[in-house]
Protein backbone atom coordinates (compact mmCIF):
# COMPACT_ATOMS: atom_id res chain seq x y z
CA UNK A 1 0.00 0.00 0.00
CA UNK A 2 2.99 2.29 0.48
CA UNK A 3 3.35 2.75 -3.31
CA UNK A 4 -0.33 4.45 -3.29
CA UNK A 5 -0.11 6.95 -0.24
CA UNK A 6 1.15 10.67 -1.43
CA UNK A 7 4.01 12.36 -0.38
CA UNK A 8 3.28 15.15 1.89
CA UNK A 9 4.18 18.35 1.59
CA UNK A 10 4.64 18.17 -2.52
CA UNK A 11 5.36 20.63 -4.78
CA UNK A 12 6.15 22.95 -2.51
CA UNK A 13 7.71 25.71 -4.29
CA UNK A 14 5.63 25.09 -7.28
CA UNK A 15 2.02 25.35 -5.20
CA UNK A 16 4.10 28.83 -3.30
CA UNK A 17 4.16 30.43 -7.26
CA UNK A 18 0.97 29.44 -7.71
CA UNK A 19 -0.80 31.06 -4.24
CA UNK A 20 1.17 34.27 -4.69
CA UNK A 21 0.39 34.51 -8.67
CA UNK A 22 -3.26 33.16 -7.97
CA UNK A 23 -4.04 35.53 -5.11
CA UNK A 24 -2.83 38.27 -6.81
CA UNK A 25 -5.09 37.30 -10.07
CA UNK A 26 -8.09 36.70 -8.18
CA UNK A 27 -8.17 39.83 -6.10
CA UNK A 28 -7.80 41.74 -9.07
CA UNK A 29 -10.51 40.28 -11.04
CA UNK A 30 -12.92 39.59 -8.28
CA UNK A 31 -14.40 41.88 -5.53
CA UNK A 32 -13.38 39.47 -3.13
CA UNK A 33 -13.16 38.76 0.76
CA UNK A 34 -12.64 36.26 3.56
CA UNK A 35 -15.06 36.24 6.65
CA UNK A 36 -14.04 34.22 10.01
CA UNK A 37 -9.97 33.41 8.52
CA UNK A 38 -9.25 33.49 12.32
CA UNK A 39 -10.84 30.12 12.76
CA UNK A 40 -8.36 28.53 10.20
CA UNK A 41 -5.99 26.36 13.16
CA UNK A 42 -2.57 27.06 13.19
CA UNK A 43 -1.65 23.69 12.25
CA UNK A 44 -3.16 20.35 10.48
CA UNK A 45 -4.53 17.80 10.73
CA UNK A 46 -7.61 18.97 9.54
CA UNK A 47 -10.10 18.61 6.81
CA UNK A 48 -11.35 21.79 4.90
CA UNK A 49 -15.12 20.94 3.81
CA UNK A 50 -16.82 23.15 1.89
CA UNK A 51 -20.37 23.30 -0.38
CA UNK A 52 -20.28 23.06 -4.28
CA UNK A 53 -22.23 24.34 -7.10
CA UNK A 54 -18.49 25.47 -9.46
CA UNK A 55 -15.53 25.17 -10.29
CA UNK A 56 -14.12 28.40 -8.48
CA UNK A 57 -14.65 26.87 -4.70
CA UNK A 58 -11.69 24.67 -5.83
CA UNK A 59 -9.37 27.26 -6.92
CA UNK A 60 -10.34 29.79 -4.01
CA UNK A 61 -9.86 26.30 -1.35
CA UNK A 62 -6.02 26.02 -3.08
CA UNK A 63 -4.85 29.64 -2.88
CA UNK A 64 -6.85 31.03 0.31
CA UNK A 65 -6.04 27.78 2.86
CA UNK A 66 -3.06 29.26 5.41
CA UNK A 67 -1.28 25.86 4.77
CA UNK A 68 -0.89 23.66 1.62
CA UNK A 69 -4.19 21.61 0.78
CA UNK A 70 -4.88 18.13 -1.05
CA UNK A 71 -7.97 18.18 -2.54
CA UNK A 72 -9.95 15.45 -3.49
CA UNK A 73 -11.03 15.95 -7.12
CA UNK A 74 -13.35 13.70 -9.85
CA UNK A 75 -11.53 10.84 -10.73
CA UNK A 76 -14.01 8.98 -13.02
CA UNK A 77 -14.27 11.27 -15.27
CA UNK A 78 -12.34 13.99 -17.05
CA UNK A 79 -11.90 17.79 -15.07
CA UNK A 80 -13.92 20.74 -16.31
CA UNK A 81 -11.78 21.81 -19.26
CA UNK A 82 -11.72 24.99 -17.66
CA UNK A 83 -10.00 24.06 -14.50
CA UNK A 84 -7.81 20.94 -15.77
CA UNK A 85 -4.81 23.54 -16.27
CA UNK A 86 -4.89 24.90 -12.84
CA UNK A 87 -5.31 21.03 -11.25
CA UNK A 88 -2.81 19.68 -12.98
CA UNK A 89 -0.32 22.01 -12.26
CA UNK A 90 -1.06 22.12 -8.83
CA UNK A 91 -1.81 18.45 -8.15
CA UNK A 92 -4.78 17.01 -6.46
CA UNK A 93 -6.43 13.25 -5.14
CA UNK A 94 -8.52 11.52 -7.91
CA UNK A 95 -11.18 10.28 -6.84
CA UNK A 96 -13.87 8.05 -8.39
CA UNK A 97 -17.17 8.73 -7.24
CA UNK A 98 -20.17 6.25 -7.37
CA UNK A 99 -17.70 3.34 -6.11
CA UNK A 100 -15.43 3.25 -2.62
CA UNK A 101 -12.39 4.82 -4.28
CA UNK A 102 -10.23 3.09 -0.99
CA UNK A 103 -6.60 4.26 -2.58
CA UNK A 104 -8.03 7.58 -2.48
CA UNK A 105 -9.85 7.47 0.51
CA UNK A 106 -6.28 6.03 2.34
CA UNK A 107 -4.55 9.09 0.20
CA UNK A 108 -6.24 11.48 2.00
CA UNK A 109 -6.18 10.39 5.98
CA UNK A 110 -2.03 9.58 5.47
CA UNK A 111 -2.18 13.28 4.25
CA UNK A 112 -3.69 13.99 7.41
CA UNK A 113 -1.85 11.24 9.69
CA UNK A 114 1.29 13.53 7.92
CA UNK A 115 -0.26 16.52 9.52
CA UNK A 116 -1.55 18.18 6.77
CA UNK A 117 -4.89 19.22 5.49
CA UNK A 118 -7.30 17.72 2.74
CA UNK A 119 -9.89 19.62 1.20
CA UNK A 120 -13.29 18.32 0.25
CA UNK A 121 -16.59 18.81 -1.27
CA UNK A 122 -19.18 16.46 0.59
CA UNK A 123 -22.04 17.20 -1.70
CA UNK A 124 -19.58 15.08 -4.56
CA UNK A 125 -20.31 17.47 -7.20
CA UNK A 126 -22.11 20.63 -9.05
CA UNK A 127 -24.81 18.70 -10.51
CA UNK A 128 -27.47 21.30 -9.32
CA UNK A 129 -27.32 24.31 -7.49
CA UNK A 130 -29.02 23.53 -4.65
CA UNK A 131 -27.70 22.05 -1.58
CA UNK A 132 -27.39 18.67 -1.83
CA UNK A 133 -27.17 15.93 1.04
CA UNK A 134 -23.45 15.17 1.84
CA UNK A 135 -21.81 11.72 0.76
CA UNK A 136 -20.04 9.95 3.64
CA UNK A 137 -16.33 10.04 2.46
CA UNK A 138 -15.73 13.42 4.29
CA UNK A 139 -16.95 11.84 7.38
CA UNK A 140 -14.97 8.35 6.88
CA UNK A 141 -12.08 10.32 6.38
CA UNK A 142 -12.16 12.09 9.52
CA UNK A 143 -13.53 9.28 11.76
CA UNK A 144 -10.48 7.05 10.31
CA UNK A 145 -7.80 9.74 10.74
CA UNK A 146 -9.76 11.33 14.40
CA UNK A 147 -9.14 14.93 12.08
CA UNK A 148 -11.14 17.45 13.03
CA UNK A 149 -13.58 19.42 10.35
CA UNK A 150 -13.06 22.80 9.03
CA UNK A 151 -16.64 24.34 7.47
CA UNK A 152 -15.92 26.42 4.58
CA UNK A 153 -19.19 28.57 2.69
CA UNK A 154 -18.52 29.49 -0.59
CA UNK A 155 -20.67 32.35 -1.69
CA UNK A 156 -21.05 33.80 -5.05
CA UNK A 157 -19.72 31.20 -7.09
CA UNK A 158 -22.07 30.40 -9.89
CA UNK A 159 -20.89 31.84 -13.06
CA UNK A 160 -18.05 34.01 -11.63
CA UNK A 161 -15.32 31.81 -13.35
CA UNK A 162 -16.70 32.82 -16.55
CA UNK A 163 -17.21 36.94 -14.83
CA UNK A 164 -13.65 37.07 -13.81
CA UNK A 165 -12.00 35.54 -17.24
CA UNK A 166 -14.57 38.27 -19.11
CA UNK A 167 -13.67 41.12 -16.55
CA UNK A 168 -16.35 41.23 -15.19
CA UNK A 169 -15.30 41.77 -11.38
CA UNK A 170 -18.23 39.01 -9.44
CA UNK A 171 -18.04 39.26 -5.98
CA UNK A 172 -17.32 36.23 -4.07
CA UNK A 173 -16.81 35.69 -0.34
CA UNK A 174 -15.45 32.71 1.73
CA UNK A 175 -16.91 32.48 4.96
CA UNK A 176 -14.45 30.41 7.50
CA UNK A 177 -16.80 28.41 9.98
CA UNK A 178 -16.06 27.22 13.75
CA UNK A 179 -13.79 23.53 13.46
CA UNK A 180 -15.89 20.60 14.31
CA UNK A 181 -13.79 18.01 16.60
CA UNK A 182 -14.23 14.03 15.89
CA UNK A 183 -15.66 13.81 18.98
CA UNK A 184 -18.59 16.27 18.09
CA UNK A 185 -19.01 14.96 15.03
CA UNK A 186 -19.28 11.17 16.16
CA UNK A 187 -20.04 11.39 20.32
CA UNK A 188 -23.42 10.34 20.17
CA UNK A 189 -23.34 7.97 17.26
CA UNK A 190 -21.60 4.83 18.80
CA UNK A 191 -24.59 2.53 19.27
CA UNK A 192 -25.64 2.61 15.88
CA UNK A 193 -24.68 1.00 12.50
CA UNK A 194 -21.34 1.96 10.73
CA UNK A 195 -23.08 3.39 7.46
CA UNK A 196 -25.64 5.43 9.82
CA UNK A 197 -22.81 6.97 11.72
CA UNK A 198 -20.59 8.43 8.61
CA UNK A 199 -24.20 9.54 7.43
CA UNK A 200 -25.04 11.45 10.61
CA UNK A 201 -22.05 12.69 11.35
CA UNK A 202 -21.69 14.25 7.38
CA UNK A 203 -25.00 15.61 8.03
CA UNK A 204 -23.84 17.13 10.56
CA UNK A 205 -20.88 18.65 8.77
CA UNK A 206 -23.12 19.59 6.21
CA UNK A 207 -25.38 21.33 8.13
CA UNK A 208 -22.90 23.40 9.54
CA UNK A 209 -21.46 24.38 5.76
CA UNK A 210 -25.23 25.38 5.19
CA UNK A 211 -25.30 27.75 8.25
CA UNK A 212 -22.51 29.64 7.04
CA UNK A 213 -24.33 30.62 3.34
CA UNK A 214 -26.90 33.13 2.46
CA UNK A 215 -30.85 32.19 3.03
CA UNK A 216 -32.10 31.46 -0.58
CA UNK A 217 -35.15 30.06 -1.61
CA UNK A 218 -34.74 26.21 -3.09
CA UNK A 219 -35.76 25.97 -6.68
CA UNK A 220 -38.75 23.85 -7.62
CA UNK A 221 -38.46 20.47 -7.83
CA UNK A 222 -39.57 21.10 -11.38
CA UNK A 223 -36.40 23.08 -12.63
CA UNK A 224 -32.75 23.05 -12.54
CA UNK A 225 -30.79 26.17 -12.59
CA UNK A 226 -33.76 27.72 -14.62
CA UNK A 227 -34.21 24.76 -16.80
CA UNK A 228 -37.38 23.31 -17.10
CA UNK A 229 -37.76 19.59 -16.41
CA UNK A 230 -40.87 18.87 -17.53
CA UNK A 231 -41.22 15.40 -19.85
CA UNK A 232 -40.23 15.63 -23.97
CA UNK A 233 -41.70 14.28 -26.78
CA UNK A 234 -39.93 11.92 -28.54
CA UNK A 235 -41.08 11.63 -32.20
CA UNK A 236 -40.26 10.30 -35.58
CA UNK A 237 -41.35 11.50 -39.30
CA UNK A 238 -41.08 9.49 -42.47
CA UNK A 239 -43.30 9.26 -45.32
CA UNK A 240 -46.59 7.89 -43.80
CA UNK A 241 -46.50 10.95 -41.43
CA UNK A 242 -45.47 11.79 -37.63
CA UNK A 243 -45.43 9.35 -34.92
CA UNK A 244 -44.86 9.62 -31.24
CA UNK A 245 -42.38 6.88 -29.91
CA UNK A 246 -44.13 5.09 -26.91
CA UNK A 247 -41.47 3.29 -24.16
CA UNK A 248 -40.87 3.50 -20.27
CA UNK A 249 -39.28 6.08 -18.22
CA UNK A 250 -39.72 8.72 -21.04
CA UNK A 251 -39.63 11.57 -18.04
CA UNK A 252 -36.64 10.20 -16.49
CA UNK A 253 -34.85 10.81 -19.59
CA UNK A 254 -36.36 13.95 -20.16
CA UNK A 255 -34.74 14.79 -16.87
CA UNK A 256 -31.37 13.54 -18.19
CA UNK A 257 -32.28 15.78 -21.86
CA UNK A 258 -32.96 18.55 -19.77
CA UNK A 259 -30.54 18.35 -17.36
CA UNK A 260 -27.51 21.47 -18.11
CA UNK A 261 -25.02 20.33 -15.72
CA UNK A 262 -25.32 16.50 -16.84
CA UNK A 263 -25.42 17.21 -20.51
CA UNK A 264 -22.66 19.60 -20.40
CA UNK A 265 -20.29 16.82 -18.80
CA UNK A 266 -21.53 14.20 -21.81
CA UNK A 267 -20.49 16.91 -24.62
CA UNK A 268 -17.27 19.00 -23.00
CA UNK A 269 -15.78 16.65 -20.23
CA UNK A 270 -15.93 13.44 -22.06
CA UNK A 271 -16.75 14.92 -25.65
CA UNK A 272 -19.31 12.16 -26.68
CA UNK A 273 -20.87 12.78 -29.76
CA UNK A 274 -23.87 15.14 -28.76
CA UNK A 275 -24.95 17.26 -32.01
CA UNK A 276 -27.88 15.79 -31.92
CA UNK A 277 -29.11 16.50 -28.58
CA UNK A 278 -27.94 19.99 -28.58
CA UNK A 279 -30.95 21.28 -28.71
CA UNK A 280 -35.09 20.59 -29.01
CA UNK A 281 -37.76 20.99 -31.48
CA UNK A 282 -35.35 20.21 -34.79
CA UNK A 283 -35.86 17.14 -37.12
CA UNK A 284 -32.41 15.18 -37.38
CA UNK A 285 -31.38 12.21 -38.86
CA UNK A 286 -32.13 8.86 -37.28
CA UNK A 287 -28.20 7.92 -37.10
CA UNK A 288 -27.16 10.87 -35.42
CA UNK A 289 -29.20 10.33 -32.75
CA UNK A 290 -28.19 6.65 -32.67
CA UNK A 291 -24.87 7.77 -32.47
CA UNK A 292 -25.52 9.80 -29.36
CA UNK A 293 -27.61 8.00 -27.26
CA UNK A 294 -25.56 4.91 -28.25
CA UNK A 295 -22.82 7.35 -26.49
CA UNK A 296 -23.88 7.61 -23.57
CA UNK A 297 -25.35 4.29 -23.07
CA UNK A 298 -21.47 3.05 -23.36
CA UNK A 299 -20.34 5.35 -21.11
CA UNK A 300 -22.68 4.27 -18.57
CA UNK A 301 -21.56 0.60 -19.66
CA UNK A 302 -17.73 1.87 -18.23
CA UNK A 303 -19.17 4.20 -15.49
CA UNK A 304 -22.48 2.30 -14.16
CA UNK A 305 -22.36 4.75 -10.94
CA UNK A 306 -22.28 7.97 -12.64
CA UNK A 307 -26.21 8.88 -12.49
CA UNK A 308 -27.11 6.71 -9.59
CA UNK A 309 -24.46 8.77 -7.38
CA UNK A 310 -25.59 11.98 -8.33
CA UNK A 311 -29.39 11.15 -8.64
CA UNK A 312 -30.00 7.82 -6.39
CA UNK A 313 -30.78 3.97 -7.04
CA UNK A 314 -33.84 4.28 -8.32
CA UNK A 315 -33.80 7.28 -10.06
CA UNK A 316 -30.17 6.66 -11.83
CA UNK A 317 -31.49 3.38 -12.85
CA UNK A 318 -34.46 4.83 -14.38
CA UNK A 319 -33.13 7.33 -16.15
CA UNK A 320 -30.66 4.72 -17.61
CA UNK A 321 -33.50 2.54 -18.76
CA UNK A 322 -35.00 5.61 -20.10
CA UNK A 323 -31.97 6.15 -22.45
CA UNK A 324 -31.94 2.62 -23.31
CA UNK A 325 -35.47 2.44 -23.99
CA UNK A 326 -35.38 4.97 -26.81
CA UNK A 327 -32.20 3.58 -28.21
CA UNK A 328 -34.52 0.40 -28.73
CA UNK A 329 -37.35 2.38 -30.14
CA UNK A 330 -34.72 4.18 -32.62
CA UNK A 331 -33.14 1.10 -33.71
CA UNK A 332 -36.78 -0.51 -34.57
CA UNK A 333 -37.18 2.22 -37.07
CA UNK A 334 -33.61 1.04 -39.28
CA UNK A 335 -35.15 -0.31 -42.38
CA UNK A 336 -37.69 1.79 -43.06
CA UNK A 337 -36.85 4.02 -45.04
CA UNK A 338 -35.62 8.48 -44.42
CA UNK A 339 -36.79 8.51 -40.73
CA UNK A 340 -36.06 12.26 -39.25
CA UNK A 341 -36.76 12.40 -35.40
CA UNK A 342 -37.16 14.95 -32.97
CA UNK A 343 -36.96 15.64 -29.06
CA UNK A 344 -39.69 18.53 -28.76
CA UNK A 345 -40.73 20.58 -26.00
CA UNK A 346 -44.03 20.94 -26.74
CA UNK A 347 -46.48 17.99 -28.19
Amino acid sequence: MQKDLLKYPRRVFRRKIIRKIGRFVIRLLTDFSIEGEDNFPDNGPYIMAGNHVAAMEVLLMALFSPHQVEILGAGDIPLDPNLAPFANLHGYIPINRGSVDQKALNQAVNVLNKGGVVGIFPEGGIWSRNIKQAKIGVSWISQRSKAPVLPIGFIGMHGSLKDMLRFKKPTVKLRVGKILSYDSLFYDLSEKPKKEQLQEAADKIMEAIKCLLPIEKSQPETRIDGVSLEPLWYQYFCDDGKFEFDFENKDELSMVLRHPVIMDVFTRNLKLPMRALSGFNKKVNQNAMILSITAICNYLNENPGFLIYRFGTDLGRSMENGLRNYLVELNKTQGKGKIKVQISEFA
